[in-house]
């Protein structure tokens, strides 16, 4: 749907195809940061539930696979939901398959998500962000958004407006950190190296790029990051999150 200088986007028939088979939700599945939340609270108990037959694993991994396309092109609100179950997915219990069937409802209770891309100065931006210890095995989450906007002017702090979105990360960070603060600067770190393919894309599309600013919301990431703070706990952390010091000292 093209209305002036927005373009929507929308895939409803293949999401169909996914819930097709699955029965009305009972209730409207509203919030799911909730529903996520409960539900890791319940994969995460001590006693463990029986396992799934072979039947029902092919099962929830084939709805994993195809609301993981989904929820990356049009739903983002899904990815947190998938990225928790997709950590079961290899051996599922009853648990994993409650998770999956409230996921199956909140993609039936919402059939008709559209994304809205406005038009702009093709600049890059990105937002990173992460969760401390919420995976199985004391791991951690990491979150990023990346989209265009309109270019800012020079040596003020980036406020660009927002836009529909050119890819969202969600994946679980696979050593295990030790405070949030290392969390975050290795959500940072992912980040970056994504953006760097983007960037490079819009140079060869013909829209030159300024130094590509990551928002964060954790003042220790960027602290470190801008070489601000006295490393004590922070000589711990890997040495390729040095990296990200090396990029901010040479503005890109």
């Amino acid at each position: 749907m093209l209305m002036s200088q927005c373009l929507g986007t929308s895939r409803r028939s293949y999401q169909n195809t996914t819930t097709r088979n699955h029965p009305n939700p009972n209730l409207p599945h509203t919030n799911m940061l909730n529903q996520c939340m409960e539900l890791n609270s319940k994969l995460q108990q001590l006693i463990i539930p029986p396992k799934l037959d072979k039947k029902e694993t092919k099962q929830i991994q084939g709805i994993v696979g195809s609301l993981l396309y989904y929820s990356r092109v049009i739903d983002n609100t899904m990815l947190t939901a998938i990225n928790r179950i997709s950590a079961a997915q290899s051996a599922p219990t009853q648990a994993t398959k409650q998770a999956t069937s409230k996921l199956l409802d909140y993609a039936a209770t919402y059939p008709d998500t559209i994304l809205r891309f406005y038009a702009s100065d093709m600049i890059l931006y990105a937002e990173s962000d992460a969760a401390y210890l919420v995976q199985p095995g004391a791991k951690s989450r990491l979150a990023g958004y990346f989209y265009l906007s309109n270019k800012q002017p020079q040596n003020s702090i980036p406020n660009p407006k927002h836009n529909g979105p050119l890819l969202i990360e969600c994946k679980t960070i696979r050593n295990v950190v030790s405070s949030a603060a290392e969390a975050e600067t290795n959500g940072l770190f992912h980040n970056a190296r994504e953006a760097i393919p983007i960037r490079q894309m819009l140079i060869g599309m013909g829209h030159p790029q300024p130094p590509t600013p990551i928002k964060t919301d954790n003042s220790t990431a960027l602290s470190f990051i801008r070489s601000n703070i006295k490393q004590k706990k922070s000589k711990s952390w890997d040495m390729h999150l040095n990296w990200l010091r090396d990029r901010e000292a040479l503005q890109k």
